[in-house]
């Protein structure tokens, strides 16, 4: 049996096909490095804290949020995988584009941020918390002081304060060519009584 040029181009194409899938489903799976396993709460809290350390008070308000969420989250590994060196002194950590994982939200001034490090082996197994950490993206509203209630009681009453001046009343003076107006009734006529026929 022979096959013939179709053939050929059909198991191409399936195995060209195949090659795709396999590059984009392997290059979106996250593997952690041999070697690092979580282990307990207690590496995930050393791993949140050095987090806020390296994210705290980075100023992102020039960039786009889309810029300052990448920039949040390239720092976040990166702090990450330095904190693991801390953790297992000795082994080999590197910060590759699939070890650690972080994605990041801005919201206001604050960025959560999703780190994921490997499975974990004790527990649910739901991962790391998310870290909500404090960044400088929008200018920060000074909120006014409390006032004592007399004086704001007085603000709600009172009636509202001008602004702007009010021009005064112009007088107009009566033209002198007339007379003033009398301020007494006119005389009443007396009627004429006329006798009967």
């Amino acid at each position: 049996m022979s096959l013939s040029f179709a053939d050929f181009a059909w198991i191409l194409l399936a195995l060209s096909g195949a090659i795709a899938f396999g590059a984009y489903f392997f290059s979106k799976t996250r593997i952690e490095p041999a070697g690092i396993v979580r282990s307990s709460d207690f590496t995930d809290e050393r791993l949140r804290q050095a987090i806020i350390k390296a994210v705290k008070g980075v100023d992102v308000a020039k960039p786009s949020r889309e810029d300052a969420e990448r920039l949040i989250e390239e720092l976040a590994r990166h702090a990450a995988g330095a904190e693991y060196a801390n953790i297992y002194p000795g082994e080999k950590i590197e910060v590759t584009p699939h070890w650690p994982d972080a994605r990041c939200i801005i919201t206001g001034n604050i960025a959560v941020i999703d780190l994921w490090v490997g499975r974990s082996f004790v527990g649910k197994g739901d991962g790391i918390r998310p870290i909500q950490v404090e960044v400088n993206r929008q200018p920060t509203l000074k909120l006014e002081a409390k006032r004592p209630i007399a004086e704001a009681w007085s603000d709600i009453t009172s009636p509202p304060k001008r602004t702007e001046p009010v021009a005064p009343r112009l007088k107009v003076a009566a033209a002198s060519s007339s007379p003033p107006p009398s301020t007494t009734p006119p005389p009443k006529a007396k009627a004429k009584l006329t006798p009967r026929r």
